[in-house]
């Protein structure tokens, strides 16, 4: 019964200053915002590896390469 009236009282004060908050739905959008971003790292380092290996490859093949030989 204390956590549901603390709980309440929380709500109440958000209320009063003109901003409610569903608790539980907030954490569960924060989630999945920080995993959003995440993404977005994980996707812009991908692609940057991605660049650094296309780089090595094409200075690969502009340099003689052991598979064609000296041009």
């Amino acid at each position: 019964m204390e956590k549901k009236l603390r709980i309440k009282k929380k709500v109440w004060m958000g209320k009063k200053f003109g901003m409610e908050k569903k608790f539980g739905m907030e954490k569960k959008l924060r989630k999945k915002k920080k995993l959003r971003r995440m993404e977005k790292k994980l996707g812009k380092e991908k692609k940057l590896r991605m660049k650094k290996k296309l780089g090595k490859e094409k200075k690969l093949s502009v340099a003689a390469s052991p598979k064609t030989g000296a041009r």
